[in-house]
């Protein structure tokens, strides 16, 4: 396609000017970047300079503190013998200096001038002095006001020792002024400063005296870096008078001190701001003329464009269904166009998509059947943009189609047609057919539905099946006040949604018929535990009365069938409301000597135990061992302790590979091996263990007396599931 004159216009000159306009400022953010780097260049080779200089004079400072030091050491620390070596070093420089003796007490001794020995200063409690008396060789001294004449003052203390003997120390410093004088390095004042090691400022080149307040330079960030041992540069830091400036900091590394060059910001750019202007005043009107030809030309594209674009984006947030308003040349017109038509289906399908997210949410949520309808019906017509709605079910016993559940239907309308007939009218026809049925002009095919009662609010109905595997279990008819509005191509999606939800009917159905027969299954099992438990009782109170009525060996066995039947009430109990879950053998065995061993009658009071690892076994196992201790327990309390007061009885559950060990151990009397009894008892005991149990039974002696009994039988280890390996 052919660009327009306009358009040609606009991109001719955006192609003329903004080339040449991007090379011109190019041209000048150099010169500003180029005034910068060479700026930063000679700021770090001036501060290199400045701290090699002052780390050679603090060195020579540093040598002569310390050969005053070792005369003074031969001195005896003797302020007069120390006054006449402090002024002959004193005339050996050319520099002008103080140099003080200190006692070791802090008192100036001996001084060059004399005045600072006779104003009686005391250097006690200076941080310098006070390392050195720690044990300190040297130490530099930064005094912002000296104690005599009240000027800045810095330099070197050393300390005087004769072996352990602190004698004192000898301070040589140099007004601060002199770094004007000593420092090669010539600058405009306020351009280059030393500042210590805690951040306070020494010296400030051209300013000859600084008030306290101000001399705190630790929070700037080139004095911060350079004290951790490191050059740095910066190219825009705010300075203590406020002003922008560009430098550098390099460390003065004997002393832990910094030296910082820097100049303000703007008389580094002085010459590219010239430039700037000089490059300005010839392109920026071609170019403020250009873009004023661009903006006039590009305003009939760029404002539709504007309007397009922000529409777009709002989509893309979320704001589905946003439109933007046609405008501009033809091309851009149908653009538009055919946007808001893709806005519109990208909307629809949205509708749609949480239209099925929500049924989907409420099929899994196991809401009652009415809530599920409404929900269901909710999201439908809010999808479809639906006016009304109704939900049919089939009526099981009559197969009519009964209202569930609708929306904005009128009393008049659920009283003619609450239920419809299988195969009669639009709904009744749909369910028949398992096919949905789209109406446009109601009021032209009047008997088709009882909805045309409504014809003033009702033009088109959709009326969909809600169909399962072939099995129609209602419909859904779906209303709008517009002719036509319900389309073929509005039938995927529609059915989509209706298969969706009867699933969730047919769901929701089952689980409640589901919950019915457990309710009912529920109900009888109690019945029948109850009855268990009663007759189960019942049985046992007759074995007692015949007992009671029976003498010799007659009642005892009476007796002892009362107790195993007790025996099976415990696991009846034990087992009541687990269902098919496995026992634990270490439980069943704590309940079943209990109840054992407290029966019993008798004199001999038996403490009994149960150890071992827990092993679960399956319910068709639990009668079984539950009767084989019970037969062993009763015959060690009545057999293994004769003529004793206390006995003890252990049960130890164990595993051997697949095979689950029960073991019942005595303290008592023992068994004759030989000739181990047959009594019905152990009898029991043998049946239970090799043909319920499928496992066997040995009896032994104990090592330290008594009678060990030990049942085996399979039982595979459980996987970590819970079932077995």
């Amino acid at each position: 396609m052919r660009l327009s004159i306009r358009a040609q216009i606009m991109v001719a000159c955006l192609a003329v000017i903004l080339p040449l306009a991007v090379v011109e400022l190019y041209y000048v953010l150099d010169h500003y970047a180029s005034a910068k780097r060479h700026s930063m260049s000679h700021a770090r080779e001036s501060a290199q300079a400045i701290a090699s200089a002052a780390t050679v004079f603090m060195e020579n400072l540093q040598n002569g503190a310390q050969v005053l030091a070792q005369e003074a050491r031969l001195a005896g620390g003797d302020p007069r013998r120390v006054q006449p070596i402090l002024e002959r070093m004193v005339r050996a420089t050319r520099t002008q200096a103080y140099v003080v003796f200190i006692l070791p007490g802090g008192q100036a001794g001996a001084s060059v001038p004399q005045e600072v020995a006779a104003s009686r200063v005391n250097f006690a409690d200076h941080p310098s002095f006070q390392a050195l008396r720690a044990g300190g060789e040297w130490q530099p001294i930064n005094l912002t006001q000296s104690r005599v004449r009240g000027i800045p003052v810095w330099g070197i203390i050393a300390a005087v020792r004769s072996g352990d003997k602190f004698l004192g120390a000898v301070a040589v410093t140099v007004p601060a002024m002199e770094f004007d004088r000593l420092i090669p390095v010539k600058m405009p004042a306020g351009s280059w400063s030393i500042v210590d090691g805690q951040g306070q400022l020494v010296f400030l080149n051209g300013v000859p005296d600084i008030p306290w307040a101000e001399r705190d330079r630790s929070q700037t960030e080139l004095v911060r870096l350079a004290l951790s041992g490191d050059e740095a540069t910066s190219e825009g830091f705010v300075g203590a008078d406020g002003v922008k400036r560009l430098g550098a900091s390099v460390p003065i590394r004997p002393l832990g001190w910094v030296t910082v060059v820097s100049e303000p910001l703007s008389d580094v750019l002085v010459g590219a701001r010239r430039q700037a202007w000089i490059e300005l005043s010839v392109y920026g009107p071609a170019l403020a003329i250009a873009i004023f030809i661009a903006l006039f030309i590009g305003s009939r594209v760029g404002l539709p464009l504007k309007r397009l674009t922000t529409a777009a984006g709002r989509i893309t947030r979320g704001e589905y269904g946003r439109t933007a308003e046609p405008g501009g040349p033809p091309e851009l017109v149908r653009l538009t166009t055919a946007f808001n038509t893709m806005s519109a289906t990208i909307a629809r399908r949205h509708r749609w998509d949480e239209a099925l997210k929500a049924i989907g949410r409420v099929a899994a949520s196991r809401m009652p059947l009415g809530e599920i309808l409404a929900a269901g019906l909710e999201a439908m017509m809010g999808a479809s943009g639906a006016t009304l709605g109704l939900i049919r079910l089939v009526d099981a016993a009559t197969r009519d189609l009964v209202i569930a559940a609708y929306r904005d239907l009128p009393p008049s309308y659920l009283e003619v047609a609450s239920a419809v007939p299988w195969g009669a009218k639009l709904a009744g026809s749909v369910a028949a057919t398992g096919e949905p049925w789209l109406v446009g002009h109601l009021q032209e095919q009047p008997e088709v539905s009882h909805l045309s009662l409504l014809a003033d609010r009702v033009q088109s109905l959709a009326c969909l099946p809600l169909k399962t595997h072939d099995r129609v279990v209602g419909t859904i008819t779906l209303g709008h006040g517009q002719r036509e509005y319900f389309g073929p191509a509005d039938l995927p999606v529609l059915l989509q949604a209706t298969s969706l939800l009867a699933g969730a009917i047919v769901a929701e159905q089952l689980r409640a018929a589901t919950s019915r027969e457990a309710e009912e299954k529920t109900l009888l099992f109690r019945e029948l535990d109850h009855r268990v438990r009663n007759n189960l009782a019942a049985l046992i109170s007759l074995l007692h009365l015949a007992a009671e009525g029976a003498e010799g060996a007659a009642a005892e066995s009476l007796q002892e069938m009362a107790e195993r039947v007790a025996r099976l009430a415990d696991v009846h109990n034990l087992l009541a409301g687990r269902g098919t879950q496995p026992i634990e053998v270490r439980e069943l065995a704590e309940v079943v000597a209990k109840n054992v061993l407290a029966a019993l009658p008798g004199g001999v009071r038996i403490h009994w135990k149960v150890l071992g690892v827990p092993i679960r076994i399956p319910p068709s196992q639990v009668t079984a061992v539950a009767l084989v201790l019970n037969e062993l327990l009763t015959n060690s309390a009545k057999h293994a302790f004769p003529g004793r007061a206390i006995g003890s009885l252990t049960i130890l559950v164990a595993r051997e590979g697949d095979q689950a060990v029960l073991e019942v151990r005595d303290d008592g009397v023992g068994l004759d091996m030989a000739r181990v009894p047959a009594g019905l008892g152990l009898t029991i005991v043998r049946t239970l263990a090799t043909q319920n149990l499928k496992g066997s039974v040995t009896f032994a002696m104990a090592g330290d007396g008594g009678t060990v009994v030990r049942i085996r039988f399979p039982q595979p280890e459980e996987s970590p599931a819970g079932g077995a390996i």
